[in-house]
């Protein structure tokens, strides 16, 4: 069962420091490894990158730094420069509260710098990789005879890349007495010996790897808005190759109305929620693990306690409140060593949750372009692999026109003086300034918006309108799965009063249709390339 941080008697400041984080419930290997290590155990951890250990080590360092002390008293060691940066930075964050500070020291940085930081004694705790740290302890630019906690993280990858010597080297350097932890995700036996070497009666801590398998597992995310979510995941799963997904949504409510609107577009999709009999949920999760459902739309509470392997895709259709139920809603793909892909709609408000996510995992989460922004080139909306099939794009209206026209006449008042006071003069400034609103007139309808996206020759759906002005549509063509999103934009378009021109009648009435009651059809012109 979750277990509180609050439960391990931490500094309110560093439990301050980590609500402010977003942080609610241990991972499973904080739960395991927080307490021991505050009692001044050696641990060894087995856990997978992305499990969260960074804090079940760095809380516990943070707890027992003496503030008032210069010497440098805690030690991370780690394979790389982006770990080093990365680890410093979630030790900054958790002691934003506290006169602690924490220096990275790597190489490809400045050797001075370095030098001149150690000796004013600015850091209580140092997060390094092996090589930099050993140029520092062979200059003596370096003291670690005041360290009593020392973390060997990745050590698995630190002796793939050879420098388990180096690490035993450092840790000849620090005096006997210390308190060591060693985390891995594997256990070669190389890693073993040096455990045994340089551990006392280490307490071990595994976390099941194929709760937490990081390494096959693909992180993704979309940026999008509220009113663009369904188009986007209706392009995620009429794209991506799936053997099962499992979306998860927020709310009962939220969970059965997307799951209605999948299955209006033609997506073999169900709910599972609270609101369900237990005999309803029952079949709902046995259609799914037969395959009989490709699509189990659910929240977290009635996710619980399913588990089946074979699902290939997790969509995240609302973002988690708390970090610690993203690891859960994730961990329900790649696993029994099979790859999997997690994808996530991230709108604005989700913004301080995700980047909280993402320092508490410490994986990379790539970025998916995304599928409603205004673009010049038509490409620029797709997500690899698309097309953009139907694009439209603003033309010069009378009243832009005469705007941009003014906006010359005023630009160019500064040249007034120097034309000949003669009709002449006056002809070829208002020339030029209604010449100058023509051609940004010719800019404009040069820039295109994408409004609809394709696979393989799959037609998908609109990915956006613009939001004002007159448009016109070239080589528009609809399919059902748009029907909800231009639904949803009807009322939106109809305020601005929009006039949508189309390359065909049948075109504008399906669309006339979609946006009613608050659009009209009347005589289209067809509309060339």
């Amino acid at each position: 069962m979750a277990q509180g941080f609050e439960s391990f008697g931490l500094n309110p400041r560093l439990l301050q420091a980590v609500r402010e984080m977003g942080f609610h419930e241990a991972f499973p290997i904080q739960t395991e490894a927080i307490a021991p290590l505050l009692k001044g155990r050696d641990l060894i951890g087995q856990a997978q990158t992305g499990s969260g250990k960074t804090l079940a080590y760095a809380l516990p360092m943070l707890q027992r730094v003496e503030p008032h002390s210069r010497e440098i008293q805690g030690l991370v060691l780690v394979p790389t420069r982006e770990l080093a940066v990365q680890v410093a930075g979630e030790f900054e964050r958790l002691a934003k509260h506290l006169p602690s500070r924490t220096m990275p020291i790597y190489g490809g940085s400045s050797m001075r710098m370095q030098i001149e930081q150690l000796r004013r004694g600015y850091a209580k705790i140092v997060v390094a990789t092996p090589g930099r740290l050993l140029d520092h302890l062979k200059r003596r630019t370096v003291d670690l005879h005041g360290a009593k906690f020392v973390v060997i993280d990745e050590a698995d990858r630190m002796l793939d890349m050879g420098f388990i010597d180096d690490v035993k080297s450092i840790l000849e350097n620090v005096p006997r007495g210390h308190q060591t932890a060693l985390f891995s995700a594997t256990m070669p036996n190389e890693v073993v010996k040096l455990s045994q070497r340089y551990l006392s009666n280490p307490l071990r801590v595994f976390v099941d790897s194929e709760e937490i398998a990081v390494e096959s597992l693909r992180q993704s995310y979309v940026t999008a808005e509220e009113d663009a979510k369904f188009p986007v995941l209706i392009a995620i799963l009429k794209t991506e190759r799936m053997e099962g997904a499992l979306v998860f949504c927020s709310t009962k409510i939220r969970a059965a109305h997307l799951a209605e609107a999948l299955a209006r577009n033609n997506v073999n999709a169900e709910a599972l929620h609270g609101d369900m009999s237990q005999s309803q949920r029952n079949a709902v999760s046995q259609a799914f693990r037969q395959g009989r459902i490709d699509v189990l739309v659910a929240t977290d509470v009635a996710a619980r306690g399913l588990d089946i392997p074979w699902v290939s895709h997790v969509v995240n259709y609302d973002m988690p409140d708390d970090p610690l139920m993203y690891f859960h809603r994730v961990g329900r793909t790649a696993r029994a060593g099979k790859k999997g892909t997690s994808i996530s709609l991230v709108s604005r408000e989700d913004h301080d949750i995700f980047n909280n996510i993402k320092n508490m995992t410490g994986t990379t989460i790539e970025q998916v372009s995304r599928l409603n922004k205004k673009a010049k080139k038509d490409q620029r909306d797709a997500m690899p692999g698309y097309e953009v099939y139907a694009k439209a794009r603003p033309i010069m209206t009378l009243w832009r026109w005469v705007v941009a026209s003014l906006v010359f006449l005023v630009l160019g008042a500064g040249a007034w003086a120097d034309l000949p006071n003669s009709l002449f003069g006056v002809f070829f400034f208002v020339a030029f300034a209604l010449a100058a609103a023509t051609i940004s007139g010719f800019y404009l309808r040069s820039r295109w918006i994408p409004i609809g996206i394709k696979r393989d020759g799959e037609r998908l759906l609109i990915t956006g309108i613009a939001d004002s002005g007159i448009m016109v549509a070239s080589k528009v063509e609809f399919t059902s799965p748009t029907s909800l999103y231009v639904e949803r934009w009807g009322e939106r378009l109809a305020s601005k009063k929009m006039i949508l021109f189309f390359a065909s009648t049948e075109d504008a009435s399906k669309v006339a249709d979609w946006l009613k009651p608050g659009a009209t059809q009347g005589e289209v012109p067809p509309v060339s390339g």
